[in-house]
């Protein structure tokens, strides 16, 4: 029995280190040096570093779990990070990264083959762009990641411009952008069912809301927000310590 149990908890650990390795949500807005800890705390080295004139992309690479991730920080904080299946950071790996680090103008930037190609001048130009490097263009244009969310078996990521109150959706396969079109979820909040309350807690006003305050119904505590650049109001409650429903309330003042 004992080694049943050692056996179980073993696969238990296996799973959860598993998920939190695979988890690249929370680098978004983390302190570079915190960032860099972490990823060496997860069992990923530094591979190389390119540099543009607004950003940095630190590729982290994992030999155990063969992964590849792709940080991009700006003003000493990570913007997103992704998981890449770029070549050039497996090939980085043993080299040093400052013989590699490559300078970008205000207008240029290199492409895979280290010639010089225009910056996207639309959302059209990212068709076929690495994942990466169109979501740095999409920093670039005003556009703000807000979350992913899964349809019909594909991945996808929501970005939102406010100065254009424009929302648009991204999906990528085998390290490439597939498609890009605009999209109704930038309002959209539901996915956070089921997360751990202070993780959806950060993550709503992460996203613009700010809690307005908090009552009892029917054996329920409810936490009431408004985002007031959407001009939306929601309601969220817990079970367990966890977020077990989002809806939409009247009752924000």
């Amino acid at each position: 029995m004992r080694i049943t149990l050692l056996t179980l908890f073993t696969l238990l650990l296996t799973v959860f280190i598993g998920h939190a390795q695979g988890d690249l949500s929370r680098f978004r807005d983390m302190r570079a040096s915190s960032a860099e800890n972490e990823f060496k705390r997860m069992g990923y080295e530094l591979a190389g570093i390119d540099k543009s004139s607004t950003s940095i992309i630190q590729y982290w690479y994992n030999d155990r779990r063969r992964s590849c991730v792709a940080a991009t920080i700006n003003d000493g904080r990570v913007r997103f990070a992704i998981e890449t299946k770029d070549q050039k950071c497996f090939d980085k790996m043993d080299r040093s990264s400052n013989n590699y680090n490559r300078r970008y103008d205000n207008n240029n930037r290199y492409d895979n083959n280290n010639r010089y190609s225009s910056r996207a001048s639309s959302l059209d130009d990212l068709k076929g762009m690495k994942d990466w490097e169109a979501y740095n263009e999409l920093d670039r244009m005003g556009y703000e990641r807000q979350h992913n969310f899964r349809d019909d078996g594909r991945d996808y990521i929501v970005w939102y411009n406010n100065r254009l109150k424009k929302c648009i959706k991204s999906w990528q396969s085998g390290g490439y952008i597939k498609g890009i079109a605009g999209s109704d979820e930038c309002g959209k909040i539901n996915y956070i069912k089921g997360w751990d309350r202070y993780r959806a807690y950060r993550e709503l006003e992460d996203r613009g809301y700010r809690e307005q305050r908090g009552f009892r119904d029917d054996g329920k505590d409810y936490k009431v927000w408004y985002n007031y650049r959407l001009r939306k109001c929601i309601k969220t409650w817990e079970s367990n310590r966890k977020i077990a429903g989002v809806a939409g309330s009247k009752r924000c003042n």
